[in-house]
C-alpha cells in the first residue's frame, strides 16, 4: 500500500497531529509514526484524497523512495 506524509504548516494554527491521526486511523489508514509536526501513514489513494480535503492546513505528499548509488569496486594493490 503506498505511503502518505503530512505536515503542519508553519505559523498556522490548525488541529493537532493526534486528532489527524485519530481521523485516519477511523477511515482506515495504518498509523506509522506521528510527531508533534508531522504524520506517516499507510493507505489507499482514495483514503489520501479524503484526509488532504480533511486537513487543509498540512502540506502533505505521498513516500518517495530512492536507490543509493553503488560505490564502485575498489581494487587493492599488491606492494612491491
Amino acid at each position: 500500500m503506498p505511503r502518505f506524509v503530512f505536515r503542519k504548516k508553519s505559523g498556522e494554527t490548525n488541529r493537532p497531529v493526534k486528532e489527524l491521526a485519530e481521523h485516519a486511523a477511523a477511515l482506515g489508514a495504518k498509523v506509522l509514526s506521528q510527531t508533534g509536526t508531522m504524520l506517516y501513514i499507510e493507505g489507499s489513494e482514495e483514503l489520501f484524497q479524503q484526509l488532504i480535503a480533511a486537513a487543509p492546513e498540512y502540506v502533505s505528499s505521498p513516500e518517495v523512495k530512492l536507490e543509493l548509488p553503488k560505490p564502485p569496486r575498489v581494487s587493492v594493490k599488491k606492494g612491491p
